[in-house]
């Protein structure tokens, strides 16, 4: 009868036909993980969901009136991961439309002021750096 450490040793002993890993369970058996893993790939495999469904759900969420977690339970989801569709998709409120035009408007106002400057300073150096014509006074023939 070998102990469990001298069990463990021969396990864990590299040898060209042991493939995958093993550890020795609660009762001393070895259990061998890859097995397993084919088996059973994953047992919760993880989920993915495309933009038109988490839309879809956020708006459901919106317009049903309930709460967060009940509409997360009817969906197979978590309540943290709706509400982080919830920022992401929801659509705007009218205050922050309200904002946007304001900001809009405020940004047009000064593309206006700057164009204007700019097209002055353009003048400005065209006139400054055209050379003198001749006859004025003060230039030399």
């Amino acid at each position: 009868m070998q102990t469990i450490i001298e069990r463990v040793w021969t396990l864990y002993l590299p040898r060209p036909h042991r493939v995958g890993l093993l550890r020795i369970d609660g009762q001393g058996e070895a259990v061998n993980h890859d097995k397993k893993m084919q088996e059973n790939p994953s047992p919760n495999p993880r989920r993915k969901y495309n933009a038109q469904f988490k839309r879809e759900a956020v708006k459901h969420w919106l317009a049903s009136g309930k709460s967060a977690p009940a509409i997360a339970q009817e969906l197979g989801i978590s309540t943290e991961r709706l509400y982080a569709w919830k920022q992401r998709f929801s659509p705007a409120t009218a205050a922050d439309t309200d904002e946007l035009r304001s900001q809009v408007e405020a940004l047009r106002q000064e593309l206006a002021r700057v164009t204007e400057q700019r097209d002055i300073l353009k003048k400005t150096l065209g006139i400054v750096s055209e050379p003198a014509p001749k006859g004025m006074s003060g230039s030399k023939p």
